[in-house]
């Protein structure tokens, strides 16, 4: 899997290929005055991918909890204090800055430092007068708002140093990088590309609990850090799809060493005049994202496989729910005909979103799908081509209906039972359309007599209504129905 990424970000690297960012929100800049010797207001601005360098943007450490220069707000004075003044205070003890450069950083601080109540009430007021929906951004301007702190080099080299010395505490000479294979004068275990696991508690690393041998879970060395950060900065922008209240990242692997298949993808995923054309072109899908792409990658040869990562994010950390690999383009193709012949049968767009129905929560009023594990073992099997357990599915399946029948949900619960059986009362027609009309006539027939027959009537006879044609889900009437014979 890792190496699939590295050779996505060898792609975007030996052929120029930019990357547009799907970032949007609000910056509130911290401005300093002319001479950056004052605080002088808190201005607004519309965050523009185009300038990521100038504000030393680096994609989830703006959330996470180390400072940053340029930080996602949560609280304003907790952002401003733990993440921006914390980063810009840290400068001060780097090695590297010295002289002017120094005394440049020290009077920065200090005004933050002199301002820290007005700067916080300001960037509150501007960060509660807009939308809540809007991702918001604070950081720090100089010389009157005209600069970024990343057009100065003494902040960018602070950037490296921070970034250096994070490598190093878990870091050996001469040894082998996992990814490449190749022998290097550095490798280093703090490469968090995915935040699979931490060297900082006992338990989660290999060399006696020491960080500083927890090179020896994950050696990478500095040429393929680069590049996996790279490939990992191109699929959460590009390669990060929805799935019903989860998420998977697609990750192309080439089986050839003929890159031109893996490079096709990757240039129409980077142009954004191609995308939307991609996306109109685009007529199947078997999820509910528009930006799924699965009918266009069935179209290729199996020169490549596909690998589906759902991974849920747990504050600063990232758990992986499953990882399905090695699907060929052809079984995705096997995927789509079945679709087709179902949305046939039944007249309608077929997707993994049916089964959501009764695989999210096993009752109503949880707050989480706590049935997430069993839904992904559908995909799963799906996916790799095996047989699903018709007694699992239908255990699921009558814990919906049994919920919607004491709810009265009775349309309701119908509608949904639609789209898991293939039943048929008469030849022409479904089943559950059957039922569900019958218990629409005899709710009409029920509407004319009094009220007091109707409360006393009106449950059994949805019941009676609903289960009085029940035999025919045998599969005896349903063999019977279709045969040569009738």
């Amino acid at each position: 899997m890792l190496s699939a990424i590295k050779i996505i970000g060898d792609l975007i690297s030996t052929k120029a290929i930019s990357i547009e960012s799907r970032i949007e929100g609000k910056i509130l800049a911290i401005v300093l005055n002319n001479d950056n010797s004052a605080f002088q207001e808190v201005s607004l601005e519309d965050f523009d991918a185009q300038r990521l360098n100038r504000y030393l943007f680096k994609e989830g450490a703006s959330r996470a909890n180390s400072p940053a220069p340029f930080a996602q707000i949560t609280e304003p004075k907790k952002t401003f204090n733990k993440k921006v003044k914390k980063w810009l205070t840290g400068c001060e003890v780097i090695s590297s800055i010295e002289g002017g450069d120094l005394e440049f950083v020290r009077r920065i601080n200090q005004v933050l430092r002199d301002n820290e109540p007005e700067i916080i009430m300001a960037v509150t007021n501007k960060a509660n007068d807009l939308p809540k929906k809007d991702k918001k951004f604070l950081t720090v301007k100089l010389e009157g708002g005209k600069k970024f702190l990343g057009d100065y080099d003494v902040f960018r080299r602070a950037i490296d140093y921070i970034a250096s010395a994070k490598t190093q505490k878990s870091s050996a000479s001469g040894n082998v990088c996992s990814i490449c294979g190749h022998h290097s004068d550095s490798v280093s275990g703090k490469t968090d590309v995915f935040k699979f696991y931490t060297v900082d508690k006992p338990g989660f690393i290999a060399g006696g609990f020491k960080e500083a041998l927890a090179w020896k879970n994950f050696p990478v060395c500095p040429d393929c850090k680069t590049l996996l950060e790279k490939g990992r900065g191109f699929i959460d922008l590009k390669l990060n799809f929805k799935f019903y209240g989860l998420r998977y990242y697609l990750l192309p692997r080439l089986l050839t060493g003929n890159a031109d298949v893996l490079e096709e993808i990757i240039n129409i995923l980077s142009d954004t005049g191609q995308t939307v054309s991609l996306k109109g072109r685009i007529k199947k899908r078997i999820t509910g994202d528009e930006n799924e792409i699965l009918e266009f990658l069935a179209d290729k040869k199996d020169v490549l496989t596909l690998n589906f990562l759902f991974l849920q994010q747990q504050q600063s950390a990232e758990r992986i729910l499953l990882l399905i690999e090695d699907v060929f383009p052809s079984r995705i193709r096997a995927i789509f005909n079945a679709k087709d012949e179902v949305d046939n049968i039944f007249n309608e767009a077929f997707n993994f979103g049916k089964i959501r129905t009764f695989f999210s929560k096993s009752d109503e009023d949880k707050r989480d799908s706590d049935l997430n594990k069993y839904f992904l073992e559908i995909v799963n099997t799906v996916f790799k081509g095996r047989r699903l357990d018709f007694s699992f599915l239908t255990k699921f399946h009558m814990n919906v209906i049994r919920r919607e029948f004491i709810n009265e949900g009775y349309f309701g619960f119908m509608e949904k039972t639609l789209h898991s059986s293939k039943l048929f009362s008469h030849p022409d027609k479904l089943l559950e359309d059957h039922l569900t009309g019958v218990s629409g006539l005899m709710n009409l027939f029920l509407s004319e007599k009094p009220k007091k027959i109707r409360d006393e009537l009106s449950h059994l006879c949805r019941i009676i209504a609903l289960t009085h044609d029940i035999g025919k889900a045998t599969s005896y009437f349903q063999k019977y129905l279709f045969s040569d014979d009738n």
